[in-house]
Formats: C-alpha cells, structure tokens, sequence
C-alpha cells in the first residue's frame, strides 16, 4: 500500500526548521552588543564627574591606574575638568577628590593592586585649554594615549610597570613645559611633535622601544636623557634643528646615524650645528639595542 503521509511529513520537517532558525536569529538579536574589550557592555558600570571653568590658574592631577586605558585631551574652556570611566568590577571603580581651592584633583581606583588582570579599565579626562597642568600618574600596565595640542602643560611624570604610550603635540605648548619624565619597566613609547610641545627637560627610562619626533619650531634649548639597557631607538630629528647626540656609555652595536657628523669618539652633532643658537642636546645611556636617526 502506497504511504501518503509522505509530503505531510516533509512539510512538519521543514516547518520545525524554520522555527529553529527563527528562535536562534531571535536569541542572537537579543545578545547584547560588544565592546572593543571583548566584553558585553552590561558587564561595564560608568562614572562621570565634571567641574565648572571658575578661573583657576593651575591645577595638579594625581592619577593612579591598576590597569587599562587613559586618554587626555583638550577639553571646553567652560569645564575645568570633565571625567569618564567604564570598568568592570567594583575595585576598579574611581574614588575623585578635589581640593576646595580646586587645584588638585586625585583619581585613584577604590582598591589598588599591583597586578590586576580581572578587566581592564577607560579612562578620559578632558582638560581646560586655559589652565596650566602639571600630570602625575602612575599605573601597572596600561595603554595611555595623550592628545596635548592646545594645552599648556607644565610638567608631567609617568610611572608604569609596562605601558603604550602616544602623546602628540600637534600645536605649540602656550607654556614652557619644564620636566617631562618617563619611567618604565617595558615600554613602547611614541612622542610627536617635541619642539611644539616647548619641553625644557625629557627623561626617558625603561626598556623597550623609543619613537621621538622632534617636529615644531626651536626656540629654546632642550635636553633630552634616555637610560636602558636593551632599546631600539628611531629620532626623527629635521635638518633644520641645532642638534648633537651624546653617547655616556659603549655605542650602539647597530645604529644609523643621517644629517649628523662625528665631532668625537662620543659626540655627534647636525651638520649645520651652531654652539650660539638653542641646542637640542640628547644624552643615551645605553650598553646595547639599535638607533636610527633621520631627518
């Protein structure tokens, strides 16, 4: 005897697959969206915090990161400050203090750890354009991205277990820029733009990699100290800069040096180099590694 149940059971198949598949699209579609972290954004709780522009002439900021991201940059000139984070467990969480003459602020996580792996933190203060900064931070690992065109900053000091650090300065500094230090057990440093910037004194120390641009117009002398052991170094220093190079330890095994001439065993300065003019004088302390310097 013939079945004809046949195309009534292949009908009840296919329908139960459409079902399956519309559930899934469904259950995906409620998934709550990514972050760039690789974790949900329901996992992050967010603290903001901004202060009124009432005149102040400087402010010092104290901030201390267990871990993950910190982004300065130039802020509204109505707004002394204006601070976000995301993170995602309550340790991480920001404690902000601000003096009563509103000249210090301090931003620390409500428990500091010295290794700290459970998820990574973003942090982004905004700056008055027209008040003089002095920075102090300092973190365990992170990534720290620092825009400072358009701010005056007077001094700043970074300290890190192991950091990736960007600043720019793509605009000159309205302010001298006294000491810019820093320190770093593994480090991959990038500063653009370091005669923009009016830095009096860079002390760079750690290793790892070292990428400087010395870009902008020279107006003062400048002196430039780095200390490691194992580094690569690349200096974009331009032909139109008064410049020398100091080595206070054994030369580099393998380094390239353009537009600069051998005064001495230990000294190298620009081809148009001029003792009377401003010079911009960097002093290496290395025992091995690589440099390159180019126009």
């Amino acid at each position: 005897m013939q079945n004809d149940h046949g195309p009534l059971r292949l009908h009840l198949v296919s329908g139960a697959l459409t079902l399956l598949v519309v559930l899934g699209m469904a259950v995906l579609a409620n998934q709550p969206r990514i972050k760039h972290l690789g974790v949900s954004l329901s996992s992050y709780k967010e603290t903001r915090f901004e202060v009124p522009y009432a005149k102040e002439k400087g402010l010092i900021s104290d901030i201390r990161l267990n871990s993950g991201e910190l982004n300065l940059f130039s802020g509204a000139k109505n707004t002394l400050v204006a601070f976000t984070a995301d993170y995602r467990f309550s340790h991480n969480q920001p404690v902000i203090k601000l003096s009563k003459d509103h000249h210090a602020l301090t931003i620390r996580p409500k428990v500091i750890r010295k290794l700290d792996i459970s998820g990574r933190s973003v942090w982004n203060l905004a700056l008055n354009p027209l008040v003089a900064h002095t920075l102090e931070i300092r973190s365990n690992a992170s990534r720290q991205n620092f825009n400072f065109s358009d701010i005056p900053i007077k001094k700043v000091s970074l300290i890190s277990g192991a950091n990736r650090l960007r600043v720019f300065f793509e605009h000159e500094n309205p302010i001298a820029l006294e000491t810019f230090t820093v320190k770093s057990k593994a480090s991959d440093c990038k500063i653009e733009g370091i005669l923009n910037g009016k830095i009096r004194a860079l002390h760079l120390q750690g290793a790892g990699r070292f990428w400087l641009s010395f870009t902008g117009i020279q107006k003062a002398s400048t002196e430039v100290t780095i200390h490691g052991s194992v580094n690569r170094i690349y200096l974009v220093i331009p032909k139109s800069v008064n410049a020398k190079l100091v080595f206070q330890d054994t030369p580099f095994k393998t380094y390239h040096i353009d537009g600069f001439y051998k005064a001495s065993r230990w000294e190298y300065r620009s081809d148009q180099f001029d003792p009377k003019k401003p010079i911009l004088t960097l002093f290496l302390f290395f025992k091995t590694g690589s440099l390159v310097v180019r126009p």
